[in-house]
């Protein structure tokens, strides 16, 4: 959690995180897991700058496969390295390597 900007002790003192703080401690159960790979669907939504840079840390340090979805173009070319970009019923794969 703390990977991901989390303070522990401001998540406990409530019973409803903010839906940012619930973003992240979801994403940090998934990082944390022993999982092979790792699905997203937009996981920036409710995060601050901060936080996005931390979780793209994160998601560049994961080891298994990495299956993300989003509109966030900077995240995605930092993290992954095959893009498949759906537009107006096109498909277009482009990888780097």
């Amino acid at each position: 959690m703390a990977l991901l900007g989390v303070d522990p002790e401001r998540v406990l003192v409530t019973g409803e995180p903010s839906p940012g703080e619930a973003r992240k401690l979801a994403l940090a159960r998934g990082l944390a897991s022993e999982a092979s790979v790792l699905v997203l669907d937009e996981p920036t939504n409710h995060l601050d700058l901060p936080s996005i840079e931390r979780l793209q840390a994160a998601l560049v340090a994961f080891p298994e496969a990495l299956l993300l979805v989003t509109h966030d173009d900077v995240l995605a070319a930092a993290v992954t390295d095959t893009t498949w970009r759906v537009d107006d019923g096109r498909v277009e794969v482009s990888a780097r390597r």
